[in-house]
């Protein structure tokens, strides 16, 4: 198997995971199980060794785990590529439906599961690539491959020099991207122009940039092996590829774009003739959850109203507004507001060993303004190596005390750290699942007031009901727009008629056009997590307990809801 996540964002699930009970002619077979249990571990040595960033990114000590280093570039960004990708996946699929599934272990079957619907996933594609597949846009190979440079790894001079390699592989594996977004365009798949706008304007913003130079400055200043005269070399090589291999692919970039004639539909996804089809693809693989989008507008339709109301009356019954001029925190700085966080866990979170990582902020230089703080996943082999990178540019420590939560503890660091000490099987690293990840992470962050013991009661139910009730709107305008067709006046209507300020209808127009299903992993995925606590509360009631209820959906894994539900229900049956 090559390359499968290469193709989808995220996984997600459409059917029971397996049957529980097993008839006496498809009983368990060890020898099944062990040949299942080397194509695991075949397919994991595969995917890792069949894509550098994901050799490096993934594993720190890579000859420890007999693996082989590949050629150090970026891929491929070709139409044929992704085409041949998708057959690999149907090779995959057949080889993986070799096992029969009746014969495994539940675990075995539950990762057969996974593998299966990634797969089945990978292959659906094949309806929407050439038409959505673009290679340019946001959080796309323009902005990724940014990312990628300022964020990698260098731990010794072996890093560096593939470092190197990279920058200078960049013209390449651009170009690729330009031809098969000309190949697109000639067969009239061209983005929209807030599309073209928003790309021209992060390529712009580079080219007047340093973030890769400075980064690499501040990087390789910290090897102690190399020697001053070393270090001054590998800069000059690497200002001399950004200047000659990075920068002008991005001009390049530049040059199509504004090239490109105007695309026929400048609307959402719901105006297009296979718009909503890919719309509905889109969600299901971005939550983990595969609902109908008419199922998904009536249930976030109700949870706004419920928010609104409970929202409300804590404003009636509350000074509010003195309570948010007058919050005081704990700190009055990210570190230790991260190690505030870390010492609240006792009472609602599994107990952890304790968990090196580091609290950094960004060069101004390099953040991007929309991110207010984001957790870098460690090696696999190195799940010391945690890192929360902050943005240094939001003062604002309100809001930033439930981003931190969200990233670091109890949300993503707390949530790896859970899922590597308790012995989670490699192959998950290559199946997590968007929906369930930001879910839990949104979960406890929303609630990071009275997780941290901050402020009265109705004050830290307003901050969790304030932040799920922006969630669910932006949600459901995304929803309507993109598959009922909603324009601004329709946006404008609606927020008027639940007495909100209705100006910024455009606004929020204009982002659910650019951007569809983009927060629904966040959105729907916190619903889920909510749906699930809310019905072990109702069949446990006085037996509830919120330690066990968040142990069980840590044990399950950032997987599909499905599977998670299934997890559940077994954890609400032995609860009783």
């Amino acid at each position: 198997m090559k390359k499968l996540l290469q193709i989808i964002l995220v996984l997600c699930t459409s059917v029971t995971l397996f049957a529980c009970n097993r008839t006496e002619e498809n009983k368990e077979d060890p020898e099944v199980q062990a040949q299942f249990d080397s194509y695991l571990d075949e397919l994991f040595k595969d995917e890792i060794e069949a894509d550098f960033l994901t050799f490096h990114y993934m594993l720190a000590d890579p000859e420890a785990g007999g693996y082989e280093k590949p050629e150090v570039d970026w891929g491929s960004l070709t139409l044929e590529s992704t085409k041949q990708s998708i057959e690999d996946s149907k090779d995959d699929l057949d080889k993986l439906h070799e096992f029969e599934k009746e014969k495994l272990t539940d675990d075995q079957q539950k990762i057969y599961r996974l593998l299966e619907i990634q797969l089945e996933y990978n292959v659906e594609y094949e309806n929407y690539y050439m038409e959505y597949g673009f290679c340019f846009g946001e959080n796309k190979v323009n902005d990724n491959l940014i990312t990628n440079l300022t964020e990698y790894r260098i731990s010794n001079e072996e890093d560096v020099e593939d470092f190197i390699v990279l920058l200078e592989d960049v013209d390449r594996y651009i170009g690729e991207g330009i031809e098969a977004t000309q190949q697109m365009a000639d067969e009239g798949y061209i983005q929209k122009e807030s599309e073209k706008e928003a790309i021209l304007e992060q390529c712009r913003n580079f080219l007047e940039s340093e973030e890769i130079e400075k980064y690499f400055h501040d990087e390789v200043m910290q090897l102690e092996e190399l020697s001053e005269a070393q270090k001054s070399d590998y800069e000059a090589q690497v200002a001399e590829a950004v200047a000659n291999d990075v920068k002008p692919a991005y001009e390049n970039i530049i040059t199509l774009y504004e090239q490109l004639p105007e695309a026929e539909n400048q609307g959402s996804l719901a105006e297009r003739e296979t718009g909503k089809a890919y719309f509905e693809y889109l969600l299901k693989t971005q939550v983990g959850k595969e609902r109908s989008v008419d199922e998904w507008i009536k249930i976030v339709e109700e949870e706004i109203e419920d928010t609104i109301y409970n929202w409300i009356n804590i404003m009636f019954r509350t000074d509010i507004d003195a309570e948010l001029e007058n919050v005081e925190l704990p700190a009055d700085n990210a570190v230790d507001l991260v190690h505030y966080l870390e010492g609240c866990l006792d009472e609602e979170f599994p107990a952890i060993e304790q968990v090196e990582y580091r609290v950094d902020y960004l060069d101004a230089s390099v953040a991007n303004n929309l991110v207010s703080a984001y957790y870098v996943i460690p090696p696999i082999d190195a799940p010391d190596q945690n890192v929360i990178k902050v943005n240094p540019s939001n003062t604002d420590l309100v809001d930033l005390f439930s981003t931190l939560a969200h990233e670091g503890f109890p949300g993503h660091l707390y949530q790896n750290n859970y899922a590597v000490q308790n012995g989670q099987p490699k192959i998950y690293y290559l199946l997590d699942n968007l929906g369930s990840s930001e879910g839990w992470a949104e979960y406890v962050g929303m609630d990071a007031y009275r997780i941290g013991h901050i402020g009265s009661e109705d004050f830290q139910e307003y901050m969790r009901l304030y932040s799920y009730l922006n969630r669910m709107l932006n949600e459901y305008i995304g929803l309507q727009v993109n598959y009922n067709g909603w324009q601004s006046d329709d946006i404008a209507d609606y927020l008027d008629s639940i007495g909100l300020v209705s100006d910024i209808a455009q606004d929020l127009y204009e982002d659910a056009v650019l951007r569809p299903a983009m927060y629904a992993p966040y959105s729907l995925g916190t619903y889920e997590v909510y749906a699930l606590r809310e019905k072990a509360e109702d069949a446990l009631g006085d037996n509830f307990d919120v330690l066990s209820f968040n142990q069980a959906l840590l044990d399950a894994g950032t997987v599909h809801f499905e599977i998670i539900e299934q997890e559940i229900d077994e954890y609400i049956e032995n609860s009783k």
